[in-house]
């Protein structure tokens, strides 16, 4: 059966979402103003948003649905299609957590800095979940897994998309 056209779109939906978090994530961790003292640690959340955006992206091109864990659960033997209100009201993506590994198992690729990754993740649920960690310069963290770790995918894939292309083309 033919894939859902709507489910078409995830991967593009989900890459313009991923753009505007990692906008905010850079000018967060590298402009400072007065007044706006937490912005180093909005630019750890908007940089963990945007990398589990375009992580989810990325997955996604290989197949929409690879996002999401425990597909099985999306069938209640009612439809003849998955559609993308079923995803909105019954999906589950994987967490921020596993989308290394989940990457790796869907496409080949490996995070390229996978120690960066882990000490944003715990920066980012310590902020999004308790309170901020101290110890660490989190503007300098969220710029290093900007440009150690998402910088060097979206190139990556922009590559792999202009090759493709230009071989569908020739």
């Amino acid at each position: 059966m033919p894939m859902n056209g709507e489910l078409r779109s995830i991967p593009d939906r989900i890459l313009g979402l991923g753009r505007a978090a990692l906008t905010q994530a850079n000018h967060h961790a590298v402009f400072m103003d007065p007044g706006n003292e937490h912005w180093p640690l909005m630019s750890v959340l908007n940089t963990a948003h945007a990398g589990e955006l375009f992580l989810k992206a990325i997955i996604a091109t290989e197949h929409p649905l690879l996002i999401f864990k425990d597909l099985v659960t999306l069938d209640d033997k009612n439809l003849d299609e998955l559609d993308l209100e079923r995803l909105l009201m019954r999906g589950r993506t994987h967490d921020f957590e596993k989308l290394p590994q989940v990457l790796w198992a869907t496409t080949g690729l490996r995070i390229p800095n996978p120690k960066c990754y882990e000490r944003l993740r715990q920066a980012r649920n310590a902020i999004q979940h308790f309170c901020p960690p101290n110890d660490r310069d989190l503007s300098e963290l969220s710029l290093e897994f900007i440009y150690t770790i998402l910088d060097p995918l979206i190139a990556d894939r922009s590559a792999s998309t202009q090759s493709s292309t230009t071989k569908t083309i020739a």
